[in-house]
């Protein structure tokens, strides 16, 4: 198999991140009016998203954050079962709370509400000029002093729905590209209702899922080299064993 192949068969991992950056940065960054023309498909002028009054909007963007509790609150009883009694819950099941647990708290955690929305400090479509707000538009990857809590850069409603590729963290290819397919789905379509509310840029969602996806890769890249330490590990102790009994 050659190495464009391998490559192509597995999309879902971190070739398929990169270049999904690469190309997306280069895009934002060559044509920084891409989020606007794509946010005014939306607007109505005088300040208004007519999308926000809609009912399915509504539903979407109320429940999303506590879709995404309850999400974790099913990964840490996993977990806490696991501790309580082990012979219950499958080496399987706990491994993948596991990785949806440290997925939701290194990712939509501190990735993207400490360091990106916090620090970037881009407003909201809503807030901008061009949709009637109070200030300037900012393009991607330039901080700002324009929003102080809570900005634009990147969307954390979006990164709930694609930490749902972290539930086939563990499992065979085809199960790993379903979750990884449903994660990308559902986080694209909250993504989507966020922008027809003037809540976000599509840059926004978009670096969203690189986020989540480049911690999802870094969590199950740390994860096998642990496991493969662990084993390198027992087999020496093995072999010291067999030695010693020679």
């Amino acid at each position: 198999m050659t190495m464009i192949s391998r490559m192509l068969r597995q999309w879902y991992c971190a070739p398929g991140c990169l270049l999904l950056f690469a190309m997306s940065a280069t895009l934002f960054i060559l044509f920084p009016q891409a989020d606007l023309e794509f946010t005014n498909l939306f607007y109505a002028g005088h300040g208004l998203f007519p999308a926000n009054d809609w009912w399915m909007v509504q539903f979407v963007y109320q429940g999303t954050p506590w879709f995404g509790r309850l999400f974790f609150l099913i990964a840490v009883g996993f977990l806490l079962l696991a501790i309580i009694k082990p012979t219950v819950i499958s080496r399987r099941h706990w491994r993948r709370a596991a990785a949806v647990m440290a997925v939701v708290v290194l990712g939509i955690g501190m990735v993207v509400h400490v360091f990106l929305k916090e620090g970037m400090g881009r407003p909201r479509p809503r807030d901008v000029q061009t949709f009637q707000g109070s200030t300037a538009y900012v393009p991607v990857f330039l901080p700002s002093q324009f929003c102080q809590k809570n900005c634009s850069f990147v969307s954390g409603h979006a990164a709930v729905g694609f930490a749902l590729m972290s539930v086939g963290f563990f499992g065979v290819r085809r199960r790993r590209q379903f979750w990884f397919l449903t994660g990308l789905f559902a986080g694209s379509i909250i993504g989507l209702v966020r922008i027809m509310q003037g809540g976000h840029f599509l840059s926004d969602v978009v670096f969203s899922l690189v986020s989540i996806w480049t911690v999802h890769l870094f969590v199950r890249f740390t994860w096998i080299r642990f496991r493969a330490w662990q084993l390198q590990k027992a087999r020496l102790a093995v072999g010291q064993y067999s030695k010693s009994n020679l």
